[in-house]
């Protein structure tokens, strides 16, 4: 649970970052597609967490982080230093919306799901642990923004795609 909550609070960081390096992007379209992504989240997480498993949810956000850095990658490849476009800007904000659904939503499933997986005598422990390794990682975030694209990219696919994986090992603990 540790590694999901620190991918959560990574990632978290790390787009509002990445943001500002894209080339010749709009960056207010950007941020306007990162708060909607917020916004949307927060409404989406309300529903999930009634009619859906948690750990199906968490595996559903990781996963859509994955594809849409993937979307991200193939995009700025193809694209590639041709000069932006109102319809480019559109593009990238979309994905960069979407990615910022997933990682907000898995962020936030994070939080719900522990006390399924810990009992109460230990649940604020647990909380705290996953927190202060989130937070360390954390600290990592504006540091990979900085690297060259699309290595950032890179980073939060292959960290996403473990966190994935990982969900299917999430159990109770008794």
């Amino acid at each position: 649970m540790m590694i999901i909550w620190s991918f959560g609070s990574f990632a978290f960081f790390l787009v509002p970052y990445y943001l500002q390096d894209i080339k010749g992007a709009n960056i207010y379209d950007l941020s306007l597609g990162t708060e909607i992504a917020e916004f949307l989240a927060s409404i989406i997480c309300m529903f999930i967490s009634r009619i859906m498993n948690l750990k199906k949810a968490l595996f559903i956000f990781c996963g859509l982080v994955s594809w849409a850095s993937i979307g991200l990658l193939i995009y700025f490849f193809i694209r590639g230093d041709q000069e932006a476009t109102t319809t480019s800007n559109l593009v990238q904000a979309g994905l960069i919306m979407v990615c910022n659904l997933g990682v907000v939503c898995a962020f936030d499933i994070a939080y719900l799901i522990n006390p399924e997986l810990f009992p109460t005598m230990v649940l604020a422990t647990a909380y705290g642990a996953c927190n202060v390794l989130g937070r360390f990682i954390s600290i990592f975030s504006p540091i990979v923004a900085k690297i060259a694209n699309p290595y950032p990219l890179f980073i939060l696919i292959a960290f996403s795609a473990i966190c994935s994986m990982l969900t299917f090992k999430l159990n109770q603990i008794k």
